[in-house]
């Protein structure tokens, strides 16, 4: 198992006596911490999985408003009522288009792909984590 190391300062209280009494000073230790690579790899899978069943909810509400299924249905219902948090923030931007029953919801569109950037973006702020630290004992 590699694992990568860093050291990080953490303040400590030392008290010493000396010849006008007890006097408090800061000092600084070193400390060190180590970070498995196999952590980094577990918490980007864990990401990956979670947001791709948040892209695939996402992709079924598309294709079922895009198809007009009714939302009537149990399985049409909750599958909205799931994925609205998700859509909620986007709606504003820019407007569903609908004609006889059948609905482009762009909000859903647009919440995927930037739902995509943020994985890719807290995947490879963990990997330059990773990186950045050097190797140790």
């Amino acid at each position: 198992m590699a694992t990568k190391t860093f050291t990080r300062r953490k303040p400590a209280i030392n008290s010493e006596n000396n010849d006008s009494g007890a006097a408090l000073k800061n000092k600084t230790l070193l400390e060190k911490v180590y970070i498995s690579s196999q952590t980094v790899d577990h918490v980007s899978q864990v990401t990956y999985f979670v947001f791709t069943l948040i892209e695939a909810l996402l992709i079924l509400r598309f294709v079922f408003k895009l198809s007009g299924t009714s939302p009537y249905n149990n399985f049409t219902s909750w599958l909205y009522s799931t994925t609205y948090p998700f859509v909620a923030g986007f709606e504003s931007l820019f407007p569903s288009l609908s004609a006889d029953g059948i609905v482009v919801e762009l909000p859903s569109l647009v919440a995927m792909v930037i739902y995509i950037l943020v994985v890719y973006a807290i995947v490879g702020f963990l990997k330059i984590l990773q990186s950045n630290f050097k190797e140790g004992s």
